[in-house]
């Protein structure tokens, strides 16, 4: 709560306990965060409780930051849960560890042509403390790292 109320003083310049347009205006570029100011009075219209006030209060803010904390969490929670359900899907034995082989046989269940050997690559890369199995830390990471090259240019 002092974080989000600092948070809106830094915002609230002229200290008359609201932002106005022109306050978020110019937070917005300090932040270097390109928006043009149609864009920004929706967002300011959307937020603001008083309607045809181009200003936030910061009861206001508190609760776009609480929506945004809740939508982050939720994200965070689906992105948990997705790797959870991936983890058992390729942990055939339930030991709670991957290894290669069973790398390989999902990919093939998946119909991706992956050799033992290629499969033992993967797991190598990613298995940091070289046990010859994956946790789900480690596959955690694996996913996040092909997801990342296979969105690089």
């Amino acid at each position: 709560m002092t974080q989000l109320l600092e948070t809106f003083r830094l915002f609230d310049s002229n200290d008359d306990g609201f932002i106005s347009f022109d306050e978020l205006r110019n937070a917005w570029h300090r932040l270097c965060i390109p928006i043009n100011d149609d864009e920004l009075r929706t967002i300011v219209e959307r937020i603001s409780s008083k309607k045809n006030e181009c200003r936030i209060s910061f009861d206001d803010f508190q609760t776009l930051m609480l929506s945004y904390q809740t939508k982050q969490t939720k994200r965070k929670n689906d992105k948990t849960a997705y790797l959870d359900e991936t983890f058992q899907a390729f942990d055939k034995n339930r030991d709670n560890y991957i290894s290669a082989e069973e790398v390989c046989q999902t990919m093939q269940q998946l119909g991706e042509n992956l050799t033992l050997e290629e499969a033992k690559a993967m797991v190598k890369l990613a298995d940091r403390n070289q046990d010859g199995k994956l946790s789900k830390d480690e596959f955690a990471e694996l996913l996040q790292n092909l997801q990342n090259n296979s969105i690089s240019p």
